[in-house]
């Protein structure tokens, strides 16, 4: 509110759209990490750090893909920015 204020008004409506679809990608990607994680546990058990440190590899490393698919997908001008700015780190 003192920043809406201070600043003359934020865009509020334009943000919303974007935030929400974000969080459902949060979302998505946190529930489909647990579905991993958890199957990895039904197949390996939980004995051992190796093991630990393996499963949070997997379903960590897959969950940040998922969302950073759906977050390209979703067209957030940020997400736009950031994949530009990493495709000419990598070209040089």
């Amino acid at each position: 509110v003192l920043l809406d204020r201070k600043l003359n008004g934020l865009p509020i409506r334009q943000w919303s759209l974007p935030i929400v679809a974000l969080t459902l990608a949060s979302a998505i990607a946190g529930f489909s990490s647990w579905i991993v994680n958890d199957t990895l546990s039904s197949l390996w058990g939980n004995e051992g750090f190796s093991i630990l440190l393996l499963k949070l590899g997997i379903s960590g490393g897959l969950g940040l893909a998922i969302f950073a698919v759906l977050s390209i997908f979703l067209g957030v001008p940020e997400v736009d920015l950031l994949v530009d700015r990493i495709r000419q780190k990598l070209r040089r």
